[in-house]
């Protein structure tokens, strides 16, 4: 059986950043009305949830965009619990994806994503090696640090996708159901 290159998930990541750039004029107007980023996700058919899947891995991956009006997006497009699941499977791609480049790339990319600061404050985790270090860092106020960290450490990169979904998907979830509910049909 052959090996993925562990260049792919990078490659994949910077093709999906140039498409995005590439049509920055086209989404901008889109993402900030939320009846036509509606009408814009639905008229996608089958593509609709897999580009919310990929807006919500990018926002793991490009740390300072802000997840929780993405899991808003997601519930009001595509409902409560449509919604909660695409939002939850773009941030365990995000985040494998986030671990994966920080693997590949090292801390320098960590750096240029999270900040020196960030990582300074944060960087003592990348000793920890038990599951219940990284969940009380999923459950802290780190924003998608945890994920480009687990990057950086020894600790295994399903292990810390597992612990997003279980850890945060809940959350994931209610943020959905609030952005169905803040601009019902």
């Amino acid at each position: 059986m052959k090996r993925i290159s562990p260049w792919l998930p990078g490659l994949i990541v910077l093709l999906i950043l140039f498409v995005a750039w590439w049509h920055r004029e086209t989404l901008r107007p889109i993402l900030s009305n939320a009846s036509l980023a509606r009408t814009y996700f639905r008229s996608l058919g089958v593509w609709g949830p897999v580009a919310v899947i990929f807006l919500n891995a990018l926002q793991i991956v490009v740390a300072p965009l802000p997840g929780y009006p993405t899991y808003i997006a997601a519930g009001y497009v595509f409902g409560p619990w449509a919604g909660g699941i695409y939002a939850t499977l773009g941030m365990a791609l995000g985040g494998w994806a986030a671990a994966t480049l920080a693997r590949v790339f090292g801390r320098p990319l960590v750096v240029r994503i999270v900040g020196e600061e960030k990582l300074r404050r944060w960087e003592h985790l990348l000793r920890a090696d038990t599951i219940w270090a990284w969940a009380l860092a999923m459950l802290a106020p780190t924003g998608d640090i945890p994920f480009h960290l687990a990057g950086l450490s020894s600790f295994p990169i399903w292990k810390i996708v597992l612990l997003g979904v279980s850890i945060r998907g809940p959350a994931v979830f209610v943020f959905a159901a609030l952005g169905w509910n803040l601009f019902p049909l």
